[in-house]
């Protein structure tokens, strides 16, 4: 969820004079300035927007990119989760990674020193009094307004043919999910919430069956053929859902949320389903509760991992994308847990090239056993439900896959891009049948048009390409 505390100024007051003057020189000013000068120059160095985009042309890459990940994980974000996934887009400053011992000269403390996040605290050792980095940090709404375009190091990654068919589901399909459950939770007056987190009580059908509202596990069985799982959920996360006074109402009206554009609405949801933590995408193969977590985390590496494809409108193969997602991050990060190195005291160079070797074998083999598993299903769960990938299936795997238009829009900051549908279909977006049936073709579709008809008219049938 978004931070109820997007700007530094309150903040200030509680940091060292070192961390203040970090941040003065980051900003262009002189390290030698007092603690309320400090503060009085930050001040006036936020309000300038030349100064803002100086600070940003000076910050390193992986600074820069960072800024680009908080703000596509909607302002806050789990310190962790976002050293995870700057170390995706192959800019992070080199670390030693065959240390046994746990080791906090890390991405995320040099964010929390130069003041790219902060915590809701202002605590700037945050990092290292947790020391698994699960502080939750932000960043200053005036540095997100001005973030440059994400440009991550590219994978080297081949362009594969395109298959002979392939799935997808529109962004129209994924808003016409949300502004349901928004129809139905208004119309009951809302919902409201167990001490788990889950709908209470004896829900309409309406809610219950047709809009996903299932139990937050149901989500690991998920698979093409059935229903978005747990989008009551997501959404709650995402903030397109509110709760007040322990009962949850939609954030919006629906006129309100008829006028926005989809790739908006698709942000939110997508924001809400990285920002899960109690549940997971497939059956863990190691201890559930770290399995959660560790799914949990690399939820926004995955998004930072698709921006890094070479070419935005090109298929390429899962298997070259899971192997150059391990060269990132597979010696630092598994859903498994991680795997340290082995020990260099006392040891020959010989005997640590060799030792060094068989860990990074181990690790592989462990990525392989736990990771492609679980990236097959995040594929195939959320990715694929809300409208982010179009997917190549084999024998029920992933063989091959492209970003949708919806995914490069979020992703790429590329516009919204008409998908052709059948030839048959109208310039009309929808068509009124002789027995008063109206079926929407969902191409051309706005989400104006689809909250409109979800308000005063019943969904009977859901295609790729239609609703009926």
């Amino acid at each position: 969820m978004a931070s109820s505390a997007h700007r530094y100024d309150p903040l200030w007051s509680s940091f060292t004079s070192a961390a203040l003057k970090k941040m003065v020189v980051l900003w262009g000013g002189s390290s030698k300035l007092k603690k309320d000068d400090c503060i009085e120059y930050l001040r006036a160095a936020f309000a300038n927007q030349n100064q803002v985009d100086a600070a940003i042309a000076k910050m390193q890459p992986f600074e820069r990119l960072a800024l680009g990940l908080v703000k596509l994980a909607g302002g806050e974000v789990q310190l962790s989760v976002l050293e995870i996934a700057v170390k995706v887009t192959g800019t992070a400053p080199g670390r030693p990674t065959t240390t046994h011992y746990y080791s906090h000269n890390s991405v995320g403390s040099d964010l929390l020193e130069r003041g790219i996040v902060t915590t809701e605290t202002g605590d700037r050792y945050a990092y290292y009094s947790s020391g698994s980095g699960s502080e939750r940090v932000f960043t200053d709404d005036r540095l997100l307004a001005h973030a440059p375009r994400f440009a991550p190091k590219p994978f080297n990654m081949k362009v594969v043919d395109a298959p002979a068919s392939s799935t997808f589901r529109r962004a129209q399909s994924v808003v016409l999910d949300v502004i349901s459950i928004v129809r139905a939770i208004d119309g009951i007056g809302g919902i409201g919430l167990t001490n788990a987190g889950e709908p209470r009580g004896q829900r309409p059908a309406e809610v219950r069956a047709q809009n996903g509202l299932e139990r937050p596990d149901r989500v690991r069985r998920f698979r093409i053929s059935q229903s978005v799982p747990s989008l009551f959920c997501v959404m709650l996360q995402g903030r397109l859902l509110i709760e007040e006074g322990g009962i949850v109402v939609p954030a919006e009206s629906l006129e309100r949320i008829g006028v926005r554009p989809e790739t908006e609405v698709l942000r939110n949801v997508l924001q809400g389903a990285t920002g899960m933590t109690n549940w997971f995408e497939c059956e863990p193969t190691t201890h559930r509760y770290s399995f959660t977590e560790n799914c949990a985390k690399g939820r926004l590496a995955i998004l930072a991992a698709l921006r890094c494809l070479p070419d935005g409108h090109a298929w390429y193969s899962f298997n070259d994308f899971e192997r150059s997602l391990f060269d990132r991050i597979g010696e630092t990060h598994s859903v498994a847990g991680k795997t340290y190195g082995p020990h260099s005291y006392n040891k020959s160079r010989e005997e640590q090239q060799a030792e060094l070797e068989q860990w990074r074998q181990t690790v592989r083999e462990s990525w392989v056993k736990a990771d492609a598993p679980w990236l097959q299903a995040v594929f195939q769960t959320w990715l694929y439900a809300f409208g982010i990938v179009e997917l190549s299936l084999v024998d029920g795997s992933v063989e091959r896959f492209r970003l949708t238009g919806a995914g490069r829009a979020i992703l790429w900051d590329e516009p919204v891009a008409e998908t052709a549908g059948p030839a048959s279909e109208p310039d009309s977006s929808w068509i009124v049948q002789p027995n008063f049936d109206v079926v929407l073709f969902l191409g051309g579709a706005t989400t104006e048009q689809i909250a409109f008809l979800e308000q005063h008219a019943e969904r009977v049938q859901t295609a790729q390409h239609t609703a009926q």
